[in-house]
C-alpha cells in the first residue's frame, strides 16, 4: 500500500503543488483534464498519479470557463466592446452629441445626463479625476473637460458605467452616421 500513496496523491496535496484553489482543482479533475481515480468518497475522492500531475504542471493551463472560479460575475460581451473604444473617436461623438448642452455643467445636470448620483460626480472632482472651477454658483464643469474625462472613464472601467452611460457607449458603437 505505500507504493499506491507514493504515486497518487490527493486532491489537496494537487491544489498546493499547482497552486490552484480547490474548486479549479476539482473541475480540471472532475471535466477529464487530469486523468484520476475517482473513488466517489466523500473525503479523498480523487487519487491523482505524479505522472499526470507532472504532466499537468509542464502544460499550458487547461482554458477554463471565464469567471467560473470567481465570486464576480462574468463581464458581457458589450463591456468587451466598450474597452475597445478609440478615446479620440468617442470625444469625437460625445461634443457632437452634447452640442446642445450647457458650456458649462453642473454637478446634478452631470448626475442627470450621465445616469449617476451627485455624490459620485462630487468624488470625481474631489479626487481630481475631473476638473472644474469654482463660482458663486458652486462647482461648474467645462464642457471639454466633462467629454475629456467621461472619454477616458468609459475604456478605463466598462464594468462600472451606470445603465444610462452604458447606453451612451453602445450607442456609439452601432451608431456611425456621426463620423460623415
Amino acid at each position: 500500500m505505500a507504493t499506491a500513496t507514493a504515486t497518487n496523491i490527493s486532491l489537496e496535496a494537487f491544489t498546493k503543488l499547482a497552486h490552484i484553489s480547490k474548486r479549479k482543482a476539482k473541475w480540471l479533475l472532475e471535466n477529464g483534464h487530469i486523468p484520476c481515480i475517482d473513488t466517489g468518497k466523500q473525503t479523498h475522492r480523487f487519487m491523482i498519479p505524479m505522472k499526470a500531475v507532472n504532466k499537468f504542471l509542464r502544460s499550458s493551463p487547461a482554458k477554463c470557463p471565464v469567471g467560473i472560479f470567481s465570486s464576480k460575475p462574468p463581464t458581457t460581451q458589450a463591456s468587451h466592446l466598450i474597452a475597445q473604444i478609440s478615446p479620440a473617436d468617442l470625444r469625437k461623438y460625445l461634443t457632437l452629441r452634447w452640442h446642445y448642452e450647457p458650456d458649462g455643467l453642473q454637478i446634478e445636470e452631470i448626475a442627470a445626463l450621465l445616469g449617476y448620483t451627485c455624490p459620485t460626480v462630487r468624488r470625481w472632482l474631489r479626487s481630481g479625476k475631473l476638473k472644474y472651477i469654482v463660482t458663486q454658483r458652486g462647482a461648474i464643469i467645462p464642457k471639454p473637460y466633462l467629454v475629456s474625462f467621461i472619454s477616458t472613464y468609459t475604456i478605463q472601467h466598462p464594468g462600472n458605467l451606470s445603465s444610462t452611460h452604458r447606453a451612451l457607449a453602445t450607442t456609439y458603437l452601432s451608431d456611425n452616421s456621426w463620423q460623415a
